[in-house]
């Protein structure tokens, strides 16, 4: 697969914290706005889940 086609992938299916990390990493997006999608799915005692 190339790059072309994992983008259209993921810009057709990921979810917003995936589509956070693929931007961050091949896109020049930025780790605030992973952080900020990241924070969707931290549970009250600070851990993680929700479909992680």
């Amino acid at each position: 697969m190339n790059f072309t086609k994992g983008r259209e992938f993921v810009y057709r299916n990921a979810r917003p914290l995936e589509m956070a990390l693929w931007e961050f990493h091949f896109e020049h997006g930025s780790a605030e706005e992973v952080l900020k999608r990241l924070a969707f799915f931290q549970n009250e005692d600070g851990g993680f889940g929700h479909a992680i």
